[in-house]
């Protein structure tokens, strides 16, 4: 009576054993599939990421031009607005550009402008201003400035002295002195006017960004070569 319960226990107890010894193949499989896999998937990995990490540095080299390119933008930007401005002596070296001028104190002068353009009668107002706080003597007791039409295309601070010793040593003061402070300015040959004894300044248009301005001093500027300047 009990044979056929042993049977039947042992008809299932050899499928159980089968499972388990399926489950333990399939187990072994999947260690060996895994172990396998992970060694097969090593050198893609090692692509990917290396492909990731060149990406990264590309994007952070193209970051950093990107900052390089906007630092030259703003600078750039700074540059074309100071050269727009109107001329100027900054008040931080008003008194520098004045102290240089004031060896020639007692200088007669005269500026003149075209009354048609803005900035250069308040450039003109302002170097008027700086040359008598040098002692600088205006030639008119009223200003020193005469105004008028624009004769021909005048660029820059045009200083043509007299041809006395001294008008000649101020004109060259006042050229370097405009030099000093970024203005474009010309050392005309000496005039041989009846006022030998002064100085006529005639500004004309304040000089486009990449024009180049170049005078040749003559008398006794000419004794220390040519000189040019340079507006950029």
């Amino acid at each position: 009576m009990d044979e056929p319960r042993v049977v039947s226990a042992l008809y299932w107890l050899s499928w159980i054993e089968f499972g388990a010894t399926v489950a333990l193949a399939l187990v072994a499989i999947g260690v060996g599939y895994e172990f396998l896999a992970d060694r097969i998937a090593a050198p893609f990995r090692r692509t990917v990421e290396e492909a990731r990490q060149r990406q990264v540095q590309e994007l952070n080299v193209a970051l950093e031009q990107s900052r390089v390119r906007v630092e030259e933008l703003r600078r750039d930007n700074l540059e074309t607005q100071r050269r727009i401005q109107p001329r100027d002596v900054a008040p931080e070296m008003a008194d520098a550009f004045v102290g240089a001028l004031r060896p020639q104190s007692g200088q007669r002068f005269w500026i003149s402008a075209s009354a048609s353009d803005g900035e250069q009668v308040v450039f003109a107002i302002r170097l008027w201003k700086l040359l008598v706080a040098a002692g600088w003597i205006p030639r008119d007791a009223d200003t020193g400035i005469t105004y008028g039409a624009a004769l021909g295309l005048v660029v820059g601070a045009n200083i043509i002295p007299g041809s006395s010793a001294k008008a000649v040593e101020a004109g060259k003061a006042l050229w370097q002195a405009l030099r000093g402070v970024d203005i474009a300015a010309n050392l005309m040959p000496v005039a041989t006017a009846a006022e030998n004894d002064g100085i006529w300044i005639n500004i004309g248009v304040k000089p486009l960004p990449e024009l180049t301005i170049t005078a040749t001093a003559s008398g006794e500027a000419k004794s220390e070569g040519a000189a040019t300047a340079t507006v950029k």
